[in-house]
């Protein structure tokens, strides 16, 4: 992968692991496979919701949001 791929692909675990957290602390259960889940996370979620975040990270000069400064609060 090249430089540009990994970072994106970053931001795409970021985005995963948010999303898992948030539903941790929401104590959900996901009633799918893992498999279904991570699909979920890292590919569908992103196509939807994903983008429009990391625009809004864009839009921020890539600093996290004033509300979540450390990355491991969900918004």
């Amino acid at each position: 992968m090249n430089p540009i791929e990994t970072w994106c692909f970053r931001k795409r675990l970021e985005w995963a692991a948010q999303l898992a957290l948030a539903k941790v602390l929401e104590d959900v259960e996901p009633e799918a496979s893992l498999t279904e889940v991570l699909v979920w996370c890292l590919v569908d979620s992103w196509h939807t919701d994903g983008c429009v975040a990391f625009w809004n990270n864009a839009e921020r000069g890539g600093k996290p949001h004033p509300e979540n400064p450390d990355g491991l609060h969900p918004i």
